[in-house]
């Protein structure tokens, strides 16, 4: 029972992002292979964060991934019901979000924008700091039946989101 507590510890770690706590890449990955497998619809949300190389470039990586660190708290205390939410490199996070109507959807892009755009309070920092989200998204299996199509629909559908941002 010991070599298999160690496997599973192993495996555990090997899918987490040691920064943040999510899944990494890895794992989400294969989180979504499964979610695609079972068949069933969903949405997967791309989200990269908006001004946050400011934050690295003005007060350090230090303080970098203590604001990434802090957008994914915010996102596991959203999304407590068991999605699978990533940190898939950067400043970029992913959810598998279960499927869900269009105004529920919005509701919910709307919500996490909301909650990612509050500022953040760093002890070592005198000021909050401000970052902001773009979202993308794609839908299983209108969208595609396959990982990296989704991710790469909803990765477009994000670039989209930051574009319109900039005309605003």
């Amino acid at each position: 029972t010991l070599k298999e507590i160690e496997r599973l510890y192993r495996t555990d770690i090997a899918a987490k992002d040691a920064l943040t706590g999510l899944l990494n890449r890895s794992g989400f990955m294969k989180a979504l292979r499964a979610k695609c497998n079972g068949a069933e619809k969903f949405h997967l949300l791309y989200i990269d964060l908006d001004k946050f190389k400011p934050v690295n470039d003005k007060y350090g990586h230090e303080t970098g991934d203590a604001v990434l660190q802090e957008i994914a708290n915010r996102l596991k205390a959203y999304f407590y019901q068991g999605e699978a939410v990533t940190r898939i490199g950067g400043d970029e996070f992913c959810i598998i979000q279960d499927e869900a109507t269009a105004e529920e959807l919005s509701m919910h892009i709307r919500l996490i924008t909301e909650l990612l755009s509050e500022p953040i309070k760093i002890k070592e920092i005198k000021e909050p700091i401000f970052v902001s989200a773009s979202v993308g998204i794609s839908t299983f299996p209108e969208d595609g039946v396959e990982p990296e199509e989704l991710l790469h629909i909803a990765d477009k559908g994000m670039y989209s989101d930051k574009d319109n941002k900039k005309e605003d």
